[in-house]
Order: structure tokens, then C-alpha cells, then sequence
């Protein structure tokens, strides 16, 4: 059972503007004491109850503000058309360059890559520069090649 002190504390935490929400400032609202709000508001983050409140309370809030990926494509494509008719300006095409951005976006049109391509110089500088770091050098190399590898000795 929740008490009125309880639904009080998630009334505050939600009505919090920042969306990490602070629960220690949210107690304080509801009316616990400095002292005991930072404990109060931990225990209660973590009750099952309170929990099942708070997200009751969010998913009813999201519903009657009626927010879906439909009503955020319709406000980009009118965001669009307001600039399109709005006439010619910086304003007009950074909005429409935008717009244009974002349903992109949404649509999956652009993935951020970092291209690579192997250089051979560099990759030959790199061979050279490990041969070097293990103390050979391209006569070594080559010398160590050349001979016949070494017959195994008999006992």
C-alpha cells in the first residue's frame, strides 16, 4: 500500500523537469525532512510498488500527450513546408536542410563511417619499422632465407 507521502514523492519526482530526475530534491518537495530524504527517496526508487506507480504515471502521461513517430514526421514535414513558403533566407534553408537531415535519418539514408584505406607506402614503412624493432634488417632477412635451415643433430 502506498501512502499519501508516497504518492506525493512520485507526483514531485515526475514533475521534475530534468530528465534524470533528482529523487532526493523530489522528497524534500514532498515534504520529508532534509535528513531523511536522500534514504527515503533511495528505498523508494526501489520499492516495486512506487516503481509500478511511476511507470503507470509516465506511460499515462505519454498517451494523453498522444507523442508517436507519426507526430514527429508530421511536425519535420511542416517545419519543412513553413520554411519553403516562408520565402528565401538563411533561416528558410538551414530549416529545410534540416528537416531533410532528420527524416533521413529516421529513414535509415545515412550511417556514419570513418573510411580506411591501407596505404602501401605506409604499410611498407610499418614491415620496415617492426623488421627493425626485432633487429633485422633487409640483409639479415634476406641472408637467413638463403641458408638451408639447420639439420637436426644426432644423439
Amino acid at each position: 500500500m502506498i501512502s499519501k507521502m508516497q504518492q506525493r514523492f512520485v507526483a514531485e519526482y515526475l514533475a521534475d523537469p530534468n530528465p534524470k530526475r533528482n529523487a532526493k530534491a523530489a522528497a524534500l518537495r514532498a515534504g520529508y525532512s532534509k535528513s531523511s530524504a536522500g534514504p527515503h527517496s533511495c528505498r523508494m526508487l526501489q520499492d516495486p510498488e512506487i516503481q509500478e506507480l511511476i511507470n503507470k504515471e509516465l506511460t499515462r502521461h505519454l498517451e494523453k500527450l498522444d507523442v508517436d513517430a507519426q507526430m514527429v514526421l508530421k511536425g519535420i514535414l511542416d517545419a519543412i513546408d513553413d520554411a519553403k513558403h516562408s520565402g528565401r533566407g538563411a533561416w528558410q534553408s538551414a530549416t529545410i536542410v534540416r528537416g531533410y537531415e532528420l527524416l533521413g535519418r529516421y529513414l535509415g539514408l545515412f550511417h556514419d563511417r570513418v573510411e580506411v584505406d591501407l596505404d602501401t607506402e605506409i604499410m611498407a614503412r610499418l614491415e620496415e619499422g617492426r623488421r627493425r624493432a626485432a633487429g633485422l634488417t633487409k640483409n639479415d632477412e634476406e641472408e637467413a632465407e638463403e641458408q638451408p635451415p639447420d639439420e637436426p643433430k644426432p644423439n
